[in-house]
């Protein structure tokens, strides 16, 4: 969303404030987790499931929510995600035999379906009274 913005104006002011403070809230669940899971800060989980939080505030990263829901954005993406290379990656590779070389359901995959799920509730939840109808983004 934010690049197809015009720079100065409210929208885009948006989109990078949300998309940085989503980033934020990815980066601070992945540090968290990495360790909880492994003992230790593991480097595939933070060189991937930090950018999630970019990937999941995709579709809403305009619209007026507040840091806070950024941010918990950015928590769920990055837990998300790396729970997806901690334990889901491994049970797919044993049970269907799916090698994800390169984690693309962890980090793309995973984040990005739970940013759309969120494209759906956040405009049902929210009022946008200065870009009009932000019920308009569930309808696509």
């Amino acid at each position: 969303v934010g690049g197809s913005l015009s720079s100065g104006n409210m929208e885009s002011e948006l989109a990078l404030t949300n998309t940085m403070t989503s980033l934020i809230g990815s980066t601070l669940i992945t540090f968290a987790l990495s360790v909880l899971y492994n003992g230790r800060i593991r480097p595939v989980d933070i060189q991937n499931a930090t950018l999630a939080g970019g990937v999941a505030i995709g579709a809403t990263a305009n619209l007026d929510i507040s840091p806070g829901v950024a941010l918990a954005i950015g928590f769920g993406a990055g837990a998300i995600s790396c729970v997806g290379y901690n334990r889901i990656q491994d049970w797919l590779g044993e049970k269907i035999g799916l090698h994800d070389s390169c984690g693309i359901n962890n980090l793309h995959g995973m984040p990005s379906i739970f940013g759309a799920i969120m494209s759906a509730v956040l405009p049902l939840v929210i009022t946008d009274s200065n870009e009009g109808n932000p019920g308009y983004q569930l309808a696509g």
